[in-house]
């Protein structure tokens, strides 16, 4: 209904311990449709990102773990990872990197179903995958390289059994994890008469 203020926030922490560091993530203002600076970004996502010891970007996780791959954190299922991935999708839009905006975009998507699961995050699903739609879509070649699933997603989330890490899924008699159905289709996978239609 209404953003909160830093001051609302603290007092909401004060009567639903637990709830403040939702309003403390980067992800809502890196949801904006609005084209960002370098240094926006950067401090947007200060204390966030930063330079590892191998002189590469990363992101720095509530947990005391790092990451700057897209996969494992969607792997997560939980909105730190789904913050992180925004992180990653403005880092490349605004480098112009457009390989690595269409990967950590589809993996933005395929970290919905394990949201969708949780009774808190469920309601918001649907506003969240529009918004994570419109900042894909400001990068041409995201636009066009695939379409969301909202059926697989929605089908995943309900399956008793599903998890999104594969090291936590049932494994078949030679070992190998349980496979689900991608909650992302690539437009190479699209008959060509389908895809004016989007």
């Amino acid at each position: 209904m209404a953003s909160p203020s830093a001051t609302s926030a603290r007092a909401l922490e004060g009567n639903l311990p637990g709830t403040r560091w939702v309003f403390e993530l980067p992800l809502f203002p890196l949801l904006a449709d609005q084209p960002l600076s370098m240094a926006a970004l950067g401090r947007l996502t200060h204390g966030t990102t930063g330079i590892g010891a191998l002189g590469l970007r990363e992101i720095r996780l509530p947990d005391r773990s790092y990451a700057w791959e897209s996969r494992p954190l969607a792997w997560r299922g939980d909105l730190w990872g789904l913050s992180a991935i925004v992180i990653m999708m403005r880092f490349a839009e605004v480098e112009a990197d457009d390989h690595e905006h269409v990967e950590t975009s589809m993996d933005a998507f395929r970290a919905l179903p394990a949201l969708l699961r949780t009774p808190w995050a469920a309601p918001a699903t649907r506003a969240l995958a529009e918004a994570l739609d419109t900042v894909r879509r400001r990068v041409p070649f995201s636009a066009q390289a695939f379409k969301v699933d909202w059926e697989a997603i929605e089908g995943l989330a309900a399956a008793p059994d599903f998890h999104p890490d594969p090291q936590c899924r049932p494994r078949d008699p030679k070992g190998y994890p349980e496979t689900y159905c991608d909650a992302v289709i690539q437009m190479r996978h699209v008959p060509a008469r389908k895809q004016e239609r989007w």
